[in-house]
C-alpha cells in the first residue's frame, strides 16, 4: 500500500513538471491586468514644411531647441523653430496621442531638442523639457522683487520714454515726477507684473500738469529707476525727440543724468 502510494505521488509530480514546460513563460512587456496603460514616449519625427520663406531647413540642425504646440481643436501638435515669434517659424507637425493627454494644458510649454534630419525627415528626442508657466512667472516675480529693493549705483543713464497728449510740443520743457518707492512696491507685490510700476512716473510741464500719456519705458529702465529713487538718487533730465511721433502725440526719450541726493 505504502510503495503504490509513493509510486502515485511520483507520477503526479512528473506529470506536473513536464505540463509546466509546455507552457509559454509570459513576457517581461505582457499586460495580465486587462488595463490599457499608456504607451512610453517614442522618438518623434515630422516632414520639415518651409511655411516662411525666412525660415529654411539649413537653419535647423541637430541639437536645437525646438517649440511644441497643440492647438485645443486640433489633432496634431505643431512644430516651431526657436527664436521665431507668432507662427512664423512653424517648420512641421506630428501627431501623438501620448503628448496631447499628458503634456499639454493652458499653462504649460513644451520644449524638444532635434536629435537626427534625414532629407526632410526630422527626429525629435523623446526627452522633453516641459516649463510650468505659473511657476516660471513666480520664479520671474521673486528675481524682480529682490532686483527692485537692491540699492542702486548708477553705472550709466537711463533710458525712459513716453508718449505725450495729444497737441503737445516735444521741445516743451517737463519735469519727471514719481509716486514714492513704498507705493510702486505695494503695487508690483500686489500684481507681480512690472508694468504696474510705470504708472508711478510721468511727465509733467512748468506748471504741474500731466503731459504723459501713456509709459513705454522698458523694464530693466523701470526697475533700476526706482531702485535709484530707493537709493535716494535724483535726476537731472536731458531729452531728445523720437522718430515715432504719430498724429500730434510724440514718443520723447529721456536721459536722466543721475545725481546723488544732498545729505
Amino acid at each position: 500500500m505504502t510503495q503504490f502510494f509513493v509510486l502515485l505521488v511520483v507520477t503526479i509530480a512528473i506529470i506536473v513538471y513536464f505540463n509546466r514546460k509546455k507552457q509559454k513563460p509570459l513576457s517581461a512587456s505582457s499586460d495580465t491586468s486587462g488595463n490599457n496603460s499608456l504607451p512610453s514616449p517614442q522618438h518623434y519625427r515630422f516632414l520639415f514644411t518651409q511655411n516662411n520663406p525666412s525660415v529654411t531647413k539649413q537653419d535647423l540642425h541637430v541639437g536645437d531647441e525646438v517649440s511644441l504646440w497643440h492647438k485645443p481643436d486640433s489633432d496634431s501638435i505643431q512644430v516651431y523653430m526657436r527664436g521665431t515669434i507668432a507662427g512664423e517659424g512653424y517648420i512641421g507637425r506630428f501627431k501623438s496621442s501620448y503628448l496631447m493627454s499628458n503634456y499639454f494644458s493652458k499653462n504649460i510649454r513644451v520644449k524638444a531638442v532635434v536629435e537626427r534630419i534625414e532629407n526632410d525627415m526630422v527626429f525629435l528626442s523623446p526627452n522633453l523639457r516641459v516649463i510650468n508657466l505659473d511657476e516660471q512667472q513666480e520664479g520671474y516675480f521673486q528675481r524682480d522683487l529682490q532686483q527692485l529693493q537692491k540699492l542702486y549705483s548708477p553705472k550709466s543713464n537711463l533710458l525712459v520714454i513716453f508718449s505725450l497728449k495729444e497737441g503737445i510740443g516735444w521741445n516743451r520743457a517737463v519735469r519727471l515726477k514719481h509716486n514714492k518707492f513704498e507705493d510702486a512696491l505695494a503695487e508690483y507685490i500686489e500684481h507681480k507684473d512690472w508694468t504696474a510700476l510705470t504708472k508711478h512716473f510721468w511727465l509733467e510741464d512748468l506748471n504741474g500738469q500731466i503731459i504723459s500719456e501713456m509709459n513705454q519705458t522698458k523694464k530693466d529702465d523701470t526697475i533700476k529707476f526706482f531702485r535709484a529713487i530707493h537709493t535716494g538718487i535724483q535726476f537731472d533730465i536731458k531729452y531728445r525727440k523720437s522718430e515715432n511721433g504719430a498724429g500730434g502725440s510724440y514718443c520723447w526719450e529721456l536721459i536722466p543724468q543721475l545725481i546723488k541726493a544732498e545729505k
